[in-house]
């Protein structure tokens, strides 16, 4: 009876449904498990199946053969230089393209000594002044920094990774780290400061020693800074390193308090107000100091010196400021070429570029505090 081809009664009529043996004895195997399993638990029936089940249930994949770990695509780790100070110092003037500039600079003497303006009678003739003009001049250095990404490399990347943007901003954070590393140098060189300009801390002068006194130290150096005739803004200066001693010198937090009470660390805004300065900042960015090869080994680019300096808001004529970073173009670009040859399939250059020459120009607008910590 088994063998009798079975009836499917649908809408449009009787239709024969063919089994197969194979068919017929899979439903009959089915129906001999259902009723093993439902059969009352501690009889034969029952455990025979529950034995059945408990090797079929350990036959099964675990999580670790069936789930191939899986990217991420909203976690990644990418590390990032601490602030760059140096273009706050000495902003951008941008030379047009040009790679050499001529400007005029115009004599400080003439500006702080004037002959007598009285006159003898109504008929006496006015003392005579006179104006001279003196010219300096730059001459900007090209440069440039490229990384290389493969065609197949990128066909072939998963998200969250995008090696052409990562080679692009790569490229341009080496540009402003090895630009902030060249204004650092100038700005922190004792050559690049008249002698009344300068002062060197040693022994309990310096900042870290209880008997030092700060206060006095910076108050000296505001007061020796030249003003410029334009707008520009009188800014302090100094490293991480001096900043956390400064912060917490006696003499600091003993300008703030208040009804007996005194703040546990000073901050900058609370210094600038105090000594009358626009805004202090603070330079944090490292630096790996070790050669190619060896155990990384990480400094601060900014010493351990203080300063305070004139930088002028905007480039402007008849103005003078600690000094510029004249560039051939306001900003660095990017661009991004392909080349042919190299790799299976080509691929693209990621070149970040521009002129510069970083330039002090009236070093008597600012001052410099050598060695201001042990």
């Amino acid at each position: 009876m088994d063998q009798m081809p079975r009836i499917l009664r649908t809408a449009v009529g009787d239709v024969k449904l063919q089994r197969t043996e194979k068919g017929l004895h899979y439903e009959r195997y089915l129906k001999h498990v259902v009723g093993m399993g439902e059969a009352r638990k501690g009889t034969p029936a029952y455990e025979l199946w529950m034995r059945a089940n408990e090797g079929v249930v350990s036959q099964k994949s675990t999580p670790g053969q069936v789930h191939v770990s899986a990217v991420m695509t909203n976690l990644s780790v990418q590390y990032a230089n601490d602030e760059f100070i140096g273009l706050r110092l000495m902003p951008i003037i941008s030379t047009g393209g040009k790679l050499t500039a001529t400007f005029f600079q115009y004599p400080k003497r003439e500006r702080f000594a004037y002959p007598d303006d009285s006159m003898a009678g109504h008929r006496a003739t006015a003392n005579e002044l006179n104006q001279t003009r003196t010219t300096d001049s730059v001459a900007l250095t090209p440069r440039a920094l490229r990384e290389f990404v493969d065609e197949t490399t990128i066909r072939n990347q998963d998200a969250p990774l995008n090696e052409l943007l990562d080679a692009q901003q790569n490229v341009l954070e080496g540009m402003h780290f090895l630009q902030e590393k060249r204004i650092a140098a100038l700005v922190q060189a004792q050559a690049s400061y008249p002698a009344g300009n300068r002062v060197q801390l040693s022994g309990t002068d310096q900042w870290s020693d209880a008997a030092s006194t700060p206060i006095t130290d910076i108050l000296n150096a505001t007061a020796s800074v030249f003003r410029g005739r334009g707008p520009a803004r009188l800014v302090g200066w100094t490293s991480l390193e001096v900043w956390n001693v400064l912060r917490q010198h006696a003499d600091i937090l003993d300008l703030f308090k208040f009804s007996g009470s005194s703040p546990g660390l000073a901050t900058p805004d609370m210094l600038a107000q105090w000594f009358d300065l626009d805004e202090l900042i603070i330079g944090r960015a490292r630096e790996d100091t070790a050669n190619i090869g060896q155990t990384e080994t990480y400094g601060r680019i900014w010493g351990k010196h203080f300063g305070v300096a004139r930088v002028a808001i905007a480039p402007s004529i008849r103005n003078a400021s600690l000094g510029f970073t004249f560039q051939d173009r306001q900003g660095a670009e990017t661009d991004t070429v392909f080349e042919s040859v190299r790799g299976m399939d080509g691929g693209w250059w990621s070149r970040s570029k521009f002129a510069d020459q970083a330039k002090i120009i009236a070093a008597d607008t600012s001052f410099l505090i050598e060695d201001a910590v042990a």
